[in-house]
């Protein structure tokens, strides 16, 4: 994109383009990378924000059936998912999946640093309720092998935390 941004139909010169993104540090900051892409790229592609650019290029390149299925073959070696639902019965249906946690305003900022890792071995827990992002170099480790299991048991302790606190909680709350 950066180097042939008149591939959506729109005729933008290179240099101008960089001059834009690099004339405001703040554009290229990591936890501006959603907000930058819809008020600087965005004009350029047939799409209004990221995640629509996303799945346009999806189905555009590849064969994946829904953006969640390419995020993980995107992100495969970098990123690790511990995704747990509820075992509540009233919020079993809830939505739980990293993918859609990673559309709240909150953690849509991780999205483009997420597919961009390389070296880096990033874990995302994921519930119905949260999401909790760790490194496996944090735990001392060079690769996921040996703390899967960690991670797994982990995830399972933070979806029984918020089930035991959903079924404590009042009604009306």
């Amino acid at each position: 994109m950066l180097f042939k941004p008149d591939f959506y139909g729109k005729n933008v010169s290179v240099l101008d383009r960089l001059i834009e993104i690099g004339s405001r540090e703040d554009n290229i900051k990591g936890h501006r990378t959603y907000d930058a892409f819809s008020e600087i790229i965005s004009e350029t592609t047939l799409s209004e924000n990221l995640v629509n650019f996303l799945n346009y290029n999806r189905r555009l390149f590849t064969a994946d059936v829904n953006i969640y299925d390419w995020f993980k073959k995107a992100t495969e070696g970098n990123v690790y998912i511990a995704e747990r639902a509820s075992e509540v019965d009233e919020i079993k249906a809830a939505k739980y999946k990293v993918w859609d946690n990673l559309q709240s305003a909150t953690h849509r900022k991780m999205i483009l640093p997420l597919l961009n890792l390389n070296k880096s071995h990033v874990y995302l827990i994921s519930n119905y309720s949260a999401m909790a992002v760790g490194t496996a170099e944090k735990l001392g480790h060079s690769s996921f092998d040996g703390i899967k299991n960690q991670i797994e048991k982990a995830a399972d302790s933070y979806r029984n935390y918020f089930d035991f606190w959903y079924r404590l909680s009042l009604d009306k709350v």
